[in-house]
């Protein structure tokens, strides 16, 4: 799966701001270009009552290539570690050499460090379910730049290492529209995971994750369909029948795509079980992993969206009532319950 972790359990520093580079991020859309030149933050988390910090998206100057002196940057702060030294030195290239972007979170009310880490872990979890594919290396206390200008005056931690062989930052453009459903679902989606401690989204949001940073397209297909079955949950008995109305309903893609998603030479049972065609070219792989990441991020959307939780039984219900419609049938063939019956899970046809 490659080297993928998430080096800290909370922000180990205490700062007025954290700033977090968004590194594959370097494309927005006019409106919010517009936006970030005139008012410098775009918010992305506001609570009213105070509960949680601020985070805004901020777009930041480039690292200057001629003012990095490793011998400066040593001298200067000898506290800096060897591990966050080179890991902020990975980072120096096409992407922070121009300017880019990053998050900025405002701590005034000074709130518990493993909550500021929480909600850096959600929001960025969010604009990931968005379909962005990125990499937030390094927690700052200022932004990247300043950390080769001012080591001595700058905190820095590792927050998520991956290896960068096939680190794939082809993005869309980031817009106002992707930072809007942000902020109008993160409240309660904030409220699932951190308040509730729900755990139905976190093994998908942890295969999604997977899916960005795997060494292969093949393991990325491979984390992908692990986390849209572990989203669906159903059984096994009828894993096929579920997953493809799942594709269509939730996925919003129609019925044949579904099934050749499912079943053709690239579909979920080749990959799975390690039976992909070799002569599948790479080029093929890699549209297959960006339109199953597609469809997968549709779904998530869809119940963070309409505020459901992903258990077993809020999905066998809206699956039931789909078919219901579809059907026009209130019958279970099987044990006359409803069409998707808990009991046996049949009624899938």
């Amino acid at each position: 799966m490659g080297n993928i972790t998430l080096q800290i359990k909370t922000v180990p520093f205490h700062s007025p701001s954290y700033h977090i580079l968004l590194y594959g991020i370097n494309d927005i859309g006019p409106k919010l270009d517009d936006f970030l030149t005139k008012n410098k933050m775009y918010p992305i988390l506001a609570d009213e009552n105070g509960n949680l910090p601020m985070i805004c998206l901020s777009k930041i100057k480039s690292v200057i290539n001629s003012e990095i002196n490793l011998k400066e940057i040593l001298e200067k702060d000898a506290l800096i570690g060897v591990s966050e030294l080179s890991n902020a030195l990975r980072f120096v290239d096409q992407n922070t050499l121009q300017p880019h972007y990053e998050l900025i979170l405002i701590n005034l009310k000074k709130h518990d460090p493993e909550i500021i880490l929480g909600t850096i872990n959600l929001v960025v979890h969010m604009l990931r379910i968005r379909g962005f594919k990125f990499i937030t290396p390094l927690i700052l206390s200022k932004p990247f730049y300043k950390f080769f200008e001012n080591p001595g005056k700058v905190m820095i931690a590792n927050y998520e290492d991956v290896g960068l062989t096939n680190l794939d930052t082809k993005n869309v453009m980031l817009t106002c529209e992707d930072c809007e459903w942000v902020y109008d679902n993160l409240p309660w989606f904030f409220n699932q995971i951190i308040s509730k401690n729900n755990s139905d989204f976190q093994l998908p949001l942890e295969m999604l994750y997977a899916s960005i940073f795997s060494n292969s397209e093949r393991a990325k297909l491979a984390s992908l369909w692990i986390g849209i079955e572990s989203l669906i949950k159903t059984n096994d008995s009828e894993i096929g029948k579920t997953m493809k109305k799942s594709l269509k309903l939730f996925g919003g893609i129609s019925g044949n795509k579904a099934k050749d998603y499912w079943g053709d030479s690239l579909g979920r049972c080749k990959v799975i079980h390690g039976v992909v065609s070799e002569t599948k070219s790479l080029l093929q792989l890699e549209e297959r992993v960006n339109e199953v990441r597609d469809v997968f991020c549709t779904m998530l959307q869809y119940f963070i969206k309409n505020e459901i939780i992903p258990n077993r039984e809020n999905i066998y219900n809206i699956l039931s009532k789909e078919i219901l419609d579809e059907k026009n049938s209130e019958i279970c063939p099987n044990c006359d319950s409803q069409l998707i019956c808990l009991k046996c899970s049949s009624g899938l046809n």
